[in-house]
């Protein structure tokens, strides 16, 4: 990317993120990492839990997480698009951490497309 790419990817990251329009992961310092879609909490990711879910059987015995609870990003990103879709409006996708440093995610893959420190 050039500079003035730059700059402006970095401007527009910055809307998303004031205004609320966008899909966040936040990984906080502790506990798991929360997803959101637009400001509308979709649930966490906690593979443990997940984990422990299936093993019990589920909920009402059936082998299924509880809802909001997801095994990994990629399943995170899974809610994100389910949302996005019912919606009709994709987001960027951002992941932030504990210090504010800032990634955009590829929306279906979770794979890091830019970062901001």
């Amino acid at each position: 990317m050039q500079d003035d790419e730059n700059e402006q990817a970095f401007r527009d990251m910055q809307e998303d993120l004031r205004g609320g329009e966008c899909a966040r992961i936040d990984s906080p310092a502790y506990g798991p990492d929360r997803v959101s879609y637009c400001g509308k909490p979709l649930g966490v990711i906690d593979a443990d839990r997940y984990d422990a879910a299936q093993r019990k059987g589920g909920v009402d015995g059936f082998a299924t997480a509880p809802e909001g609870v997801f095994r990994s990003t990629r399943h995170a990103l899974r809610a994100v698009a389910s949302e996005a879709k019912a919606a009709g409006y994709w987001p960027n996708v951002y992941h932030v951490n504990e210090r504010g440093n800032v990634a955009l995610l590829h929306p279906t893959t979770g794979r890091e497309l830019a970062a901001w420190v």
